[in-house]
């Protein structure tokens, strides 16, 4: 957990793609992460201190609790830092689990940690997990059997139709 390589990767690509680097708070990004984590993991409690543009955060895990510093996260490496210093404290911490549910479980602490992140830049932007992009991509291919067409985007971005398809109406 401690090596948050989806995190991490999410982070790089926001922090050379995103359209308005205004909305970067690195310190409110680890927030939202935390909050995130809290919110889908019962196990795991954050407290902020204070509240309002906390100092620090104390993360309570399964009785284990430690207080960590985040007034010098200021930009996108010192948070991917700082959240990788929680993470190393929080999975030993953590109840255990069968071997073959650790990772799955792992993974979805990381992405929720990732998406809380992504929350503060806008409530739109979202990391999918496998399962749900595979079913937009089934969803969202342009073809519409119902109708028996496939759709395409022209140059001037006006929805076209590309062909009908076989045995349909169309």
């Amino acid at each position: 957990l401690a090596k948050i390589p989806i995190f991490s990767k999410t982070l790089m690509l926001v922090s050379e793609n995103y359209f308005d680097k205004n909305r970067f708070d690195p310190k409110r990004m680890l927030v939202g992460a935390l909050d995130f984590v809290q919110r889908d993991v019962p196990e795991i409690l954050i407290d902020r201190w204070p509240e309002r543009d906390p100092k620090q955060v104390t993360v309570k895990v399964n009785g284990q609790s430690r207080s960590f510093p985040i007034g010098e996260v200021d930009a996108p490496w010192t948070l991917r830092k700082k959240l990788m210093e929680i993470f190393q404290f929080v999975q030993p911490n953590l109840q255990p689990v069968p071997e073959k549910e650790e990772a799955r479980r792992l993974v979805e602490i990381e992405m929720a940690a990732t998406n809380g992140m992504l929350y503060t830049l806008d409530p739109h932007s979202v990391l999918l997990d496998v399962e749900t992009y595979k079913d937009m991509r089934t969803q969202t291919q342009g073809k519409f059997g119902g109708l028996g067409i496939v759709i395409e985007m022209d140059r001037k971005n006006r929805i076209t139709v590309k062909r009908p398809m076989p045995d349909t109406p169309a």
